[in-house]
């Protein structure tokens, strides 16, 4: 008979001895350490010729958003 409090996030827990918040949470820093890593590059080297002459984060966010749906076009094309 199947234990009726199994879910996928104790099973992960179990298995790996990691709880599923605290990994969450960690991934989330990273992602956010990430997006500022490539904003601070994008600023100083590679985002200059993009950008309107202010480089602020607004900017940079629609230089994301512009790259983002161009992607989302693009999958779009080639899977439907």
């Amino acid at each position: 008979m199947a234990n009726s409090n199994y879910s996928p996030s104790s099973a992960f827990s179990a298995a790996s001895g990691i709880d599923p918040t605290q990994l969450r949470i960690l991934l989330s820093v990273i992602f956010i350490a990430v997006l500022l890593l490539a904003y601070a590059w994008a600023v100083n080297s590679g985002f200059k010729g993009f950008a309107r002459q202010n480089y602020d984060v607004l900017s940079f966010l629609i230089y994301l958003l512009k790259g983002a749906a161009l992607l989302i076009c693009i999958i779009v094309f080639f899977t439907y």
